[in-house]
């Protein structure tokens, strides 16, 4: 009976200690959330004040009348197909993707998302460019069929693309899908529509 009693007061402890960790991890989840947000709303109220987007530096070459607006170091990720074989016993290789004998295998194909290269992400305010180590991705953002955000990515759709772009490690996504939206806005005249920001 005291080893039951001893183990239920164990058990109590360790759900207290979890649930208090999942608690303030989902407080400093929400924290960070909030302080992105706030740093997109300062951002348009700088933009409505100024009457134009701020402009940065960067590094690769801008065509006539392309500014930088954003750019951060991040990871390309893209889902890709994966097939599982069940070879079947007694098989005998005779050589590579040859076999003899033994009993028939089954295969099977999941789709599979995986990092495939690292770079810089780039957003103008004519295009978004992805300039890895070994891919680079280039296109205009009237292409940009939507843009989702996530807690430390944003998920591109593009026209004409089968598969959606994902980049991770971007700081504050919240903002990436919020310019890339306000600049898809902007005519061709220039000039800047007022900007809001909605949470959802």
């Amino acid at each position: 009976m005291e080893i039951v009693i001893i183990l239920l007061i164990v058990s109590i402890v360790i759900y207290f200690f979890i649930s208090k960790s999942q608690t303030k991890q989902a407080e400093h989840k929400k924290d960070i959330i909030n302080q992105r947000v706030n740093a997109v709303k300062e951002y348009f109220n700088r933009v409505n004040q100024e009457k134009r987007l701020p402009v940065i530096n960067t590094y690769i070459m801008l065509k006539e009348g392309e500014s930088a607006c954003l750019q951060e170091n991040v990871r390309l990720l893209e889902t890709r197909k994966v097939t599982i074989s069940n070879r079947g016993g007694g098989a005998v290789r005779v050589m590579k993707g040859v076999y003899i004998g033994g009993t028939s295998g089954k295969s099977r194909s999941h789709d599979e998302l995986r990092e495939i290269d690292s770079g810089h992400l780039i957003l103008t305010n004519k295009r978004v460019v992805f300039d890895g180590q070994t891919n680079t991705r280039d296109f205009k953002l009237d292409k940009i069929i939507s843009v989702s955000e996530f807690y430390d990515g944003i998920e591109m759709a593009i026209e004409g693309k089968n598969k959606s772009l994902i980049f991770t490690g971007i700081s504050n996504p919240f903002m990436w899908k919020t310019l890339v939206t306000f600049i898809r806005q902007i005519p061709a005249s220039g000039e800047l529509p007022i900007a809001s920001v909605e949470v959802r």
